[in-house]
């Protein structure tokens, strides 16, 4: 949401027209968004009320001067976190992108272990909490850290996938996951919520 009166959601690759949808409130009610429902996006992030930015298998739309355009649609996304018209993040199953200076670059991830085997990346989600410092988790419970123009496999206490996170502060987020999981991050650790 840009404001309580004005807001935007994406609905999957199964919405009402057989493939996924932009959906704009705006002063009491929904309304389909024209320009680029084929590109079956899963996320969305404002930035303002005039421009915004989207997300998904089909690649990256941008929406300015009233409407959606298709940025680009060789890459395979999950979500998003913009920090400002100039600069933000995306992220996808073994892709990490920065958008600056206009354009989106793909940024290289450090080498992962996990727990129970050694894979690729898949990343599910990003959350920063400002142009030096943010995170991403992922399946099989990868966390990174970014932190002085870096990113670094940081320590979980789960092998579980994690889906999504949010950070309430720079030294307070959560993350949830596979059955449950909840994760708590506070005083430079995270831990399994509840336990």
């Amino acid at each position: 949401m840009v404001s309580a009166d004005e807001g935007w959601a994406i609905t999957g690759p199964n919405g009402p027209r057989g493939s996924s949808i932009i959906l704009h409130y705006d002063q009491g009610h929904w309304e389909y968004a024209d320009g680029v429902n084929s590109l079956d996006l899963c996320a969305v992030d404002m930035v303002s009320p005039d421009e915004g930015w989207a997300v998904g298998d089909g690649g990256i739309a941008h929406y300015y001067a009233g409407r959606w355009h298709t940025e680009r649609a060789d890459v395979r996304l999950t979500t998003l976190h913009m920090l400002s018209s100039r600069e933000g993040w995306a992220v996808g199953p073994d892709l990490l992108l920065h958008y600056t200076g206009g354009q989106w670059e793909r940024v290289p991830t450090p080498p992962i272990v996990y727990k129970v085997s050694n894979f690729n990346p898949a990343f599910q989600s990003i959350r920063m909490v400002s142009p030096n410092e943010g995170w991403i988790v992922g399946n099989l419970g990868a966390i990174l850290h970014y932190n002085n123009g870096g990113w670094a496999q940081y320590p979980s206490p789960t092998d579980g996938n994690l889906n999504a996170l949010d950070m309430v502060s720079p030294t307070e987020g959560w993350a949830v996951g596979f059955q449950g999981t909840i994760l708590h991050h506070q005083d430079g650790v995270w831990r399994l919520y509840g336990r």
